[in-house]
């Protein structure tokens, strides 16, 4: 009796031209490109209930203005309001981030 050998080059190849075309969640891709945990955590705040290009533009905009936590501490509310305005909530998300990082 012959045994039939499974085609894994030939799945392998049909998955990764299948997937080219997929969007990748904008906290992996922010986590793949910066590998900064504290970037990772502020996307990952951002981005609840909100469209990925929203979250992007928001976390650019951040990201100009604290790229670290002691940058951020800084920001005012006010600053941070003007930063994230566009995200669902975004009243809500000025207050909940140094709630965060000062734990």
């Amino acid at each position: 009796m012959k045994k039939e050998v499974f085609p894994i080059e030939f799945v392998i190849t049909a998955l990764e031209q299948e997937v080219v075309d997929y969007a990748v969640p904008v906290v992996d891709l922010i986590a793949a490109q910066t590998k900064d945990p504290l970037k990772v955590l502020l996307a990952t705040i951002l981005s609840a209930r909100t469209k990925d290009e929203v979250t992007a533009a928001a976390a650019k905009r951040l990201f100009a203005k604290a790229d670290s936590l002691e940058a951020l501490e800084r920001l005012s509310l006010e600053e941070l309001e003007k930063i994230i305005y566009l995200l669902v909530f975004f009243g809500i998300r000025p207050n909940i981030l140094p709630t965060y990082l000062r734990s």
